[in-house]
């Protein structure tokens, strides 16, 4: 669905419920549908290389490591990944041959992830097509309304993140 869509509908809510927030609505309905937009151009761009969104993620998480090696844990808490879920990225990552596990440093037990000279490759050969894309993307905002909307979006997530976690069994800020 398409936002002029949910636009339509949220309009006829408002209608119906006047007291309803109606530009707040709609503010994170299109922040929702710029992170799919974003999602989905990256998405296209490293298809072609066989990864997904998050296996870049990963990729990437790795690669700015100053010791070039990462756990896997500490990555997907990062971003917001489960222990499944990155075994399962981790796995696909090893089997392509762009990351190997190896013993961590400090604690034989636990295991990072180490790009291999291949996954270092490719991560510096997608580096500048990624920042295109971002580039491209923002190609529409003049640079000094690239800061106010990055001092918005802090401001904003800040202060989300302060705010008193939801009770779900009352639905209400705690």
């Amino acid at each position: 669905m398409h936002l002029s869509h949910f636009e339509d509908r949220i309009n006829a809510v408002c209608e119906r419920h006047p007291d309803l927030p109606r530009q707040a609505v709609i503010l994170t309905r299109l922040i929702r549908f710029l992170s799919g937009a974003i999602d989905d151009r990256l998405s296209r761009l490293l298809e072609r290389e066989g990864l997904g969104g998050s296996a870049w993620a990963v990729l990437t998480m790795i690669y700015s490591d100053r010791d070039g090696a990462a756990r896997p844990s500490c990555i997907g808490q990062a971003l917001s990944q489960s222990r499944a879920h990155m075994t399962r990225i981790s796995d696909d990552l090893v089997t392509a041959g762009l990351v190997e596990r190896v013993a961590n440093a400090v604690d034989r037990r636990a295991v990072d992830l180490r790009l291999t000279a291949e996954g270092e490759r490719r991560v510096q050969a997608l580096l500048p097509q990624v920042g295109g894309l971002y580039q491209e993307m923002l190609g529409i905002i003049d640079p000094a309304g690239l800061d106010q909307l990055e001092t918005t979006l802090r401001s904003l997530l800040g202060h989300i993140e302060h705010l008193p976690p939801i009770d779900p069994t009352t639905g209400t800020s705690a």
